[in-house]
């Protein structure tokens, strides 16, 4: 009975560990395509044409992070996810 509630509790905390690191990952690359969207439109319209709603879910996503040791690794996955995947003017 004790190894049943044991293999419980691991099973439950692993699934736990990997959907937070998960989650920091999906955040990052939300952050990144609304990054890409923000700079795509300042590249077309100036920065007027700048979606403020964006800059306030982007604002919200990155302080998830700020009070946490999980900012620097949140600022290098949306790096790599904006490398990876924006096309902009600029490249």
């Amino acid at each position: 009975m004790k190894s049943k509630s044991f293999l419980l509790m691991t099973v439950s905390f692993a699934i736990l560990m990997l959907s937070c690191g998960s989650s920091l990952e999906k955040d990052a690359k939300k952050f990144a395509e609304l990054q890409c969207e923000t700079m795509q439109d300042a590249l077309n319209g100036g920065l007027g044409a700048i979606n403020t709603s964006r800059e306030e879910l982007m604002d919200e996503l990155e302080a998830k992070y700020r009070n946490s040791n999980e900012l620097t690794k949140f600022k290098q996955q949306v790096d790599k996810e904006y490398k990876e995947n924006c096309k902009t003017a600029l490249k």
